[in-house]
């Protein structure tokens, strides 16, 4: 275990880590989104975040689960950090079935209370400000997944370090609203966590925002944290085959065909 992995944990105790289990998720510094519109935008002000905007994130603060809302407002939740292993609810262990009772949507369409949800932290290198992406969309959940998947590789070589992005944006096709803009991560380089990201402080202290428009479907698969499979000992060579049976060809002569 990593320096930096341990002086996380014991930041984080037993009963910090069941509060963060049962109680709403809070923004860490500012709420960073990205609008409709393909904007990124910052805090309880929306101040504009230039595309290209580079942040150094925590991969250590990933947070996984299932959000409760109630009236565009969180009620309760299920998550917890992937860095210790926690495993999200399947959707129909979480019960509110009944679609009758749902909110509505704009489009008229029922919105599942329960949404799963991404939440996770990033620090300005240069000003030292803190920010909290938190997504419960497609496009936001495959910018995390595709984090996640190059961290996953890295952190085998150089565990200390984690991911220095730029903010981008990227597009994809939607079957019911069309062209959806997502947010992208471009990983530009790999840096060791400062004392910022180390020891997080609360700033904004808000609540998660209402969830997207674009209704998420409930049959989502959740995978299980595995761990790296571990190499095979290499096993004995088989022996070769035995020559085939028959006449050999003698010397000059050729084979028939």
């Amino acid at each position: 275990m990593s320096n930096e992995v341990a002086k996380q944990e014991q930041s984080r105790n037993y009963f910090e880590q069941y509060g963060d289990s049962v109680t709403p998720t809070v923004i860490v510094g500012k709420l960073l989104k990205m609008t409709k519109f393909g904007e990124w935008k910052a805090g309880q002000e929306e101040e504009d975040i230039a595309i290209g905007t580079r942040l150094l994130v925590n991969m250590n603060t990933l947070k996984i689960g299932w959000q409760k809302w109630v009236d565009n407002k969180p009620s309760e939740q299920k998550m917890g950090y992937l860095i210790d292993g926690f495993t999200p609810a399947k959707r129909d262990e979480l019960g509110d079935d009944d679609e009758a009772m749902w909110d509505v949507m704009p489009d008229g369409q029922p919105r599942d209370p329960w949404q799963f949800t991404n939440v996770l932290i990033m620090l300005d290198p240069e000003t030292d400000e803190l920010f909290t992406f938190a997504t419960g969309s497609k496009g936001g959940w495959g910018a995390i997944g595709e984090l996640a998947k190059a961290y996953g590789k890295r952190v085998r070589m150089a565990p200390d370090e984690h991911p220095l992005i730029e903010l981008q944006v990227r597009s994809y096709t939607h079957a019911t609203y069309g062209e959806i803009r997502a947010p992208k991560f471009m990983i530009v380089g790999w840096n060791g966590l400062p004392e910022a990201l180390l020891t997080i402080g609360s700033g904004d202290a808000g609540e998660l925002p209402p969830p997207d428009e674009v209704a998420v479907s409930r049959n989502i698969k959740v995978a299980k944290p595995t761990a790296p499979a571990k190499p095979k000992p290499a096993g004995k060579k088989a022996p070769p085959p035995p020559p085939a049976k028959g006449k050999k060809n003698g010397p000059g002569k050729g084979v028939r065909f």
